[in-house]
């Protein structure tokens, strides 16, 4: 009995000692959690496409766009006037997808957005809830941007 005890107390002992748990686990998500380049896959060759890439900069975060061969960060636009300054690259919440889809979001969306455009996470498998055309994310990252929802992939 004694024996039978002491082999349940050492196996408790290894057991508690064991972390089953990610070092990321017990931490919220968060912004920082986007940082790296996304894209979207082409309907011509198949093969996914760079799009998106968001870096942080001391506290700071910067979402770059890529055109023509070459990364851009957004800038305003030339109609504002006083010349064309670097958009503010602010977190994107509950309340912005809400807005965006026209009802309560059953999800906490993480994201970050310029005045044109979003690069959101929302669980794998999400639907906007759209009547006529519903927008369901396969990844579980998309952008946003004037022409619509675009399905991305983390590269």
């Amino acid at each position: 009995m004694r024996r039978l005890l002491l082999l349940l107390l050492a196996t408790l002992c290894v057991l508690a000692g064991c972390d089953r748990s990610s070092t990321t686990a017990g931490k919220p998500p968060s912004p920082d959690d986007l940082i790296g380049t996304y894209g979207y896959v082409s309907k011509n060759s198949g093969r996914v496409v760079p799009l998106l890439k968001i870096t942080k900069d001391g506290q700071a975060y910067q979402l770059f766009e890529y055109s023509h061969g070459d990364w851009h960060r957004p800038r305003t636009s030339m109609l504002l006037g006083s010349g064309r300054t670097l958009q503010e690259v602010r977190p994107f919440t509950r309340a912005d997808l809400e807005r965006l889809i026209h009802h309560p979001a059953d999800v906490e969306p993480i994201g970050l957005q310029t005045k044109a455009l979003a690069l959101i996470r929302v669980p794998a498998g999400w639907s906007d809830g759209g009547k006529d055309k519903p927008f369901v994310t396969k990844s579980g990252y998309f952008a946003m941007t004037v022409v619509g929802p675009v399905e991305l992939q983390r590269m």
